[in-house]
């Protein structure tokens, strides 16, 4: 069942409600347009983020293949299974597997960790074994 948000009411206002601004205030906004904006404050982003990497070209950088990749995704064709149901049973394994990371593991844009990744398997009934 669907949760219904807080209150709803529309607040109604007339122009004349409104109060306007002074002519110091306008005068201010239109100095301050000029100004150089300081950026000092704002932290750098640090640690993994979701960045498109790019080559000296601008073309987007594809992950090499993979070879646990490719076999995902051969089973999830032969059963003619999507990924949202593959992301359904994965999350019967491990239940903080997001859906968006079994997108983009499957498209090739994200790589996922152990625990994920062995949701998926699990999930397809597929192992990993060692080339002889």
């Amino acid at each position: 069942m669907s949760q219904k948000s807080g209150d709803r009411r529309i607040v109604r206002k007339r122009a004349a409600d409104i109060r306007r601004s002074s002519p110091e205030q306008l005068a201010e906004i239109a100095s301050a347009k000029d100004e150089e904006i300081d950026t000092s404050d704002i932290p750098e982003r640090t640690g993994p983020a979701n960045r498109v990497v790019r080559d000296a070209r601008g073309r987007i950088v594809r992950p090499t293949k993979s070879r646990i990749r490719a076999a995902v995704l051969s089973e999830i064709e032969r059963r003619g299974i999507s990924g949202h149901q593959l992301w359904i049973e994965a999350s019967k394994r491990c239940e903080t597997i997001p859906e968006s990371a079994v997108y983009e593991f499957l498209s090739g844009k994200r790589q996922v960790g152990l625990a994920y990744l062995d949701a998926m398997l699990d999930a397809l009934d597929l192992t990993v074994n060692r080339r002889s």
